[in-house]
């Protein structure tokens, strides 16, 4: 039987890195996006598409994908500012949230991608901000 410290060993990597945030501003947008810089990840976007109304940053260019190579590769701090401008002239859905609250269309989401073997890094998409009272 392993000793605790065995069983938590950090030094092995696992390929399992699970993210889906949906927030607003640049500011928590920057933050999301260091999450995959400090993971077990490539720390550069060299790739982007836009397809079903995602942005889809990878590190490689997937043969999968429709895109085109960055002008240069852009660290995860480069890469939200490059998400945050086009999420400023991106659609939004048009199916605002309704409750008890305000939704505005200044949200976003963004998700870690792959399950397996790929090149993206994680999507952005627009969506809406709710504000419930």
């Amino acid at each position: 039987m392993k000793s605790r410290d065995e069983q938590f060993d950090t030094s092995v990597r696992a390929s399992t890195f699970d993210v889906d945030v949906t927030s607003h501003g640049p500011t928590m947008l920057r933050q999301c996006f260091a999450l995959f810089h400090e993971a077990d990840r490539p720390h550069v976007a060299a790739w982007a598409s836009v397809e079903n109304g995602k942005l889809g940053l990878f590190w490689h260019a997937d043969p999968k994908a429709s895109g085109h190579p960055l002008p240069s590769k852009l660290t995860m701090d480069e890469a939200a500012d490059l998400a945050w401008r086009w999420l400023l002239t991106a659609e939004r859905p048009d199916d605002a949230p309704t409750g008890d609250g305000d939704a505005l269309p200044c949200g976003w989401r963004v998700r870690s991608e792959g399950g397996g073997w790929s090149y993206c890094i994680l999507t952005v998409e627009p969506t809406w901000a709710y504000w419930g009272k």
